[in-house]
């Protein structure tokens, strides 16, 4: 049988590098063999551990240091499995010398990778890579050296795992930073493809440090379509749990707009608009939403929507607020009329005072009867004129020290000239009540309804009540005539049940103070005997005693324009006022004022007036308190999401809370 030539040499070469092959096998199995032979002690393994420990703590920064990964891998999985191993075979020495071979191989690899890795892929000088890859990297393992020494060592421990992490390192693709002549950095995909590094994918080039993550995101992307797997080890391990960043964009704050959006609607409803002060409408606004000083709603302002005004021009415009006043009064006077189809007929008035964090007096600010409880410093007295729902209709300030009685007049004079009226009725409490306001208001030919202390009244006024009354039933009451108007008074059972438990809270701090012999504080039931002893007041404790649940009015309204129930009524209607009152200082913080100017102050006040309109307005058409809405409001905030590159910012808002739609719908606010 005839052989072709060419198969027989084919043969012997074959037959050649077989038994070349088997022999340097032969040669490995002997020195591994002896290698394995040789005893290695804890200490060793201890050494050479801290060490190696060392090297990935302290040259982390390196730029031949050890990857992330490879750390990650040494940390939470191989060295918890050696140990768990070690401790398990603890009494099998041939195991545990198998094992602490097994383990130093395993970190000479990982160390070794690196250095490769480093020089191979980052120097620019192509017989420094190749003379290292000669020294260090032996034909048997060729260019998978780095990738196969550390499987061997590693999956004779760890099979299962090494099956996962064999698949992503063949592909020996990684992401890589290069710095370019302009100074940027580059962010790359490199491959090894014959022993070269070949750059399969440019992802882009970052001039700033925060540019970078984005990049290296969009790096891992693509990574992962090309290699056909996601990361073994998601950058959400080594990364916080509060995400920061979003599809190239970072979160840098939030905005409330939609409360914005609905305080300029209700700012342009109200007929605000029409006076040409973007700060005065933000300067309101803000006080709806977090009243606080002038300079901190500058602050808010910026912070909350992106509003910027300069200190400088916040102290120039506050004189301008003053030269509204009249403009504002006559807006509010309208669009109360419009909103409520009230006709104005009957407006309440009272006062109250605002206090200052000084000590320093002036013309306007001065010390007085404080109802804010701080008499020891300045204050002003702020008359306020409401219609019968609340709503503001104008306001003026006088001196600390005035008497109440004397501010009633002004804000009445100023209200008719603005309403351009001859018939209204002023409703206010008993503090306003002097014989001559009373002959000032008939001569004004306005109507009134006031208050009256029925402990000053005449003996023999006093004898009639309580004779037309003394039955004490519900609804019943008398009018009649004196210098200051009719009065009318009337009994109410659950004002007697009030007045009785301050009465009898009033006697115990009487009997507590005469008991103690504590003269020097006063109480409403406590005189002072001819001997100057105190006692018990018996006289006034009987006559306040009669008086239970009866409470009494002046009125210059004739009985045949309205009887004494309406008159009645329309008093209840007072606790309107001290209603705006509460929420002109708590909801708006009215008080205290840190201004020390006139001009300054007034445009303060100026300011409350208008965001106490478009609150009453808030709550008129929402139904609810002005601070439920506002919350509302504020927990659906605008997310601020800026591109890294283009600096460009888009807002993602919160979903809608559906207790708003009907308010929002109202004022036409898009959603």
């Amino acid at each position: 049988m005839y052989i072709p030539l060419w198969i027989i040499v084919i043969g012997v070469i074959i037959w050649f590098i077989y038994v070349h092959n088997k022999e340097k096998s032969q040669q490995n199995i002997s020195v591994t063999t002896e290698e394995k032979d040789a005893v290695i002690s804890e200490e060793t393994v201890f050494k050479v551990q801290s060490e190696f420990e060392d090297k990935i703590t302290n040259e982390i920064d390196f730029p031949n240091a050890i990857s992330g990964d490879e750390i990650y891998i040494y940390r939470n999985l191989m060295h918890p499995w050696f140990d768990k191993l070690t401790a398990q075979y603890r009494y099998d020495e041939k195991m545990t010398q198998k094992l602490r071979n097994d383990w130093l191989d395993y970190m000479d690899a990982v160390d070794d990778r690196s250095t490769c890795n480093y020089l191979f892929m980052e120097s620019e000088d192509k017989k420094k890579s190749e003379k290292y890859w000669e020294d260090h990297v032996t034909p048997d393992f060729c260019h998978f050296f780095p990738t196969k020494h550390i499987i061997r060592s590693v999956e004779r421990i760890f099979g299962l795992f090494l099956n996962v992490c064999h698949t992503k390192v063949i592909h020996m693709a990684s992401i890589r930073h290069v710095k370019t002549a302009s100074g940027s950095t580059a962010v790359q995909v490199v491959e090894y493809q014959k022993r070269k590094v070949v750059v399969l994918k440019h992802v882009g080039s970052a001039r700033k440090t925060e540019e970078l993550p984005l990049l290296e995101k969009q790096a891992r992307q693509w990574l992962e379509t090309y290699t056909g797997q996601s990361s073994f080890f998601p950058s959400q391990l080594t990364q916080s749990p509060y995400m920061t960043q979003w599809d190239g964009r970072q979160f840098v704050g939030v905005h409330y707009g939609l409360a914005y959006e609905v305080c300029l609607a209700i700012y342009a409803r109200l007929g605000y608009g029409q006076i040409d002060d973007p700060l005065l409408r933000d300067l309101c606004i803000i006080r709806l939403i977090e009243p606080a000083s002038k300079i901190r709603s500058l602050e808010l302002l910026k912070r909350y929507f992106d509003i910027h005004y300069a200190e400088r021009t916040l102290y120039r415009h506050l004189p301008l607020f003053v030269t509204y006043k009249a403009q504002i009064e006559e807006i509010a006077t309208i669009c109360t009329k419009r909103e409520t189809g009230d006709d104005l007929s009957v407006v309440l008035y009272d006062v109250t005072t605002l206090y200052f964090e000084s000590f320093n007096s002036d013309n306007l600010r001065k010390p007085g009867f404080s109802k804010d409880g701080k008499s020891q410093q300045p204050q002003v007295v702020v008359g306020l004129l409401v219609n019968k729902e609340g709503f503001p209709l104008g306001q003026e300030a006088f001196a600390g020290n005035t008497f109440e009685g004397k501010t009633m007049l002004p804000v009445l004079r100023a209200f008719r000239n603005t309403q351009k009226t001859k018939h209204c009725t002023v409703v206010a409490d008993a503090g306003m009540l002097s014989f001559a306001n009373m002959q000032e208001l008939k001569a004004e030919g306005l109507t009134y309804i006031v208050g009256a202390r029925l402990g000053n009244v005449s003996p023999k006024i006093l004898t009639r009540i309580i004779q037309a009354l003394k039955d004490t039933q519900e609804g019943v009451s008398i009018r009649i005539p004196t210098a200051h108007g009719d009065l009318i008074c009337a009994y109410c059972e659950k004002r007697a049940r009030k007045d009785r438990w301050d009465m009898e809270k009033q006697l115990t701090k009487a009997r507590m103070l005469v008991s103690h012999k504590e003269t020097v504080r006063r109480a409403k039931f406590v005189k002072v005997d001819e001997a100057g002893v105190y006692t018990i007041n018996e006289t006034l404790q009987q006559k306040t005693e009669t008086l239970l649940g009866i409470k009494g009015y002046y009125t210059n309204i004739p009985k045949e324009q309205m009887n004494d129930t309406d008159v009645i009524a329309r008093y209840g209607n007072l606790w309107r006022v001290e209603q705006s009152f509460r929420m002109s200082k708590s909801d708006l913080v009215s008080r205290p004022i840190f201004h020390h100017k006139e001009d300054s102050i007034k445009a303060h006040l100026i300011t409350c007036f208008v965001a106490l309109s478009m609150g009453k307005y808030l709550e008129h058409l929402s139904g609810s308190s002005l601070r439920h809405i506002i919350d509302l409001l504020c927990q659906i905030p605008d997310a601020r999401l800026r591109h890294i590159q283009t600096k460009k910012e888009i807002l993602l808002r919160a979903p809608i809370n559906p207790d708003l739609n009907p308010l929002l719908e109202t004022l036409g606010v898009s959603y």
